[in-house]
C-alpha cells in the first residue's frame, strides 16, 4: 500500500472493496474502476457492480437479461465518464474461458 493509499485509509477515504471471490476477475474490475473520475468511485461501485456481475460473471442468467444488464452497465461507464473500450476484454476472455 503506498503512501497516499494509506493516508486516504487512515481519513476513511477508501472506497468499498469489491470481491468477486476470483483474484484476477477482481483485479479486472479494479482497472476499470481506475478509470473512474476522482471523487465518483464510491457511486460508480454502488451503482455499477451489480450491473457487473449480471452482465459478464453470472452464468444462470438468461440472454434477455444479461444483454440489459450489459446496457446498464455501458449507460453506468458513460455516466461515469468510462470508455467501456479501456476495458481489458482480452483479460477478461481468458478469465471467462478459464470458468
Amino acid at each position: 500500500m503506498g503512501f497516499f493509499d494509506r493516508v486516504k485509509s487512515f481519513f476513511g477515504f477508501d472506497s468499498p472493496e469489491v470481491d468477486f471471490g476470483d483474484d484476477r476477475l477482481n483485479q479486472i474490475w479494479e482497472e476499470l474502476e481506475g478509470e473512474v473520475p476522482r471523487g465518483q468511485k464510491d457511486s460508480f461501485i454502488d451503482d455499477a457492480v451489480e450491473a457487473f456481475q449480471a452482465a459478464y460473471v453470472d452464468t444462470d442468467i438468461d440472454d434477455d437479461a444479461r444483454a440489459a444488464a450489459r446496457s446498464e452497465f455501458e449507460a453506468l461507464c458513460s455516466q461515469y465518464s468510462v470508455d467501456i473500450a479501456d476495458f481489458d476484454w482480452d483479460a477478461w476472455r481468458d478469465w471467462y474461458n478459464s470458468q
